[in-house]
């Protein structure tokens, strides 16, 4: 399970529009679909029926206390880094202090439910693809990219999300989802 940002309908289709000339430049990049589209907050890997219920209350109680902001999406790059990249993002360029201290609220709340939370420094970003066999050199990639429309929305909830595996790709499936203060 992870908790994420999802970007709105807009947000996505005017994103989608920007990459569509992209995707069928390179075969070693695999685009993600936008369903798939968030900026993670938490990961946590294994999440049980009991801890999920607290963590619910939890998360309730990190959105009542959180203002509304807004983000905003702009700053295309690689990691581990774009000489070497394996997934190739779109990093936070407006909003990032609300979405750092958002995320280390998450990551808290499920250390308190008693479920482990990835505890790796936060990089606010959206995966937009990923590097199919080996690293690639994502610079002329990203160069490509500028410059590029910050893509922004006013984010008014945050969701905890189950990752679904099984036959075919990886589904999503929303939990629950968290408006926050005003």
């Amino acid at each position: 399970m992870f908790t994420a940002l999802l970007p709105p309908a807009g947000v996505r289709r005017e994103l989608d529009e920007l990459l569509r000339p992209r995707r069928k430049t390179d075969r070693l990049i695999r685009y993600t679909s936008q369903e798939r589209w968030h900026v993670t907050l938490s990961f946590m890997p294994a999440v049980g029926p009991a801890s999920e219920e607290t963590l619910v209350g939890l998360l309730h109680e990190i959105a009542s206390g959180t203002a509304g902001f807004p983000v905003a999406l702009g700053q295309a790059d690689g990691f581990p880094n774009a000489r070497r990249a394996k997934v190739l993002y779109l990093g936070v360029t407006e909003g990032r202090g609300e979405v750092v201290a958002l995320s280390s609220a998450c990551r808290e709340a499920a250390g308190r439910a008693g479920t482990g939370a990835d505890q790796r420094e936060s990089v606010p970003h959206l995966t937009i693809a990923r590097v199919r066999y080996h690293p690639i050199d994502a610079r002329t990639w990203r160069d490509e990219l500028h410059p590029l429309p910050l893509l922004r929305w006013h984010v008014g909830s945050f969701a905890l999300v189950a990752s679904n595996m099984g036959d075919g790709p990886e589904r999503y499936e929303v939990v629950a989802e968290f408006p926050l203060r005003g």
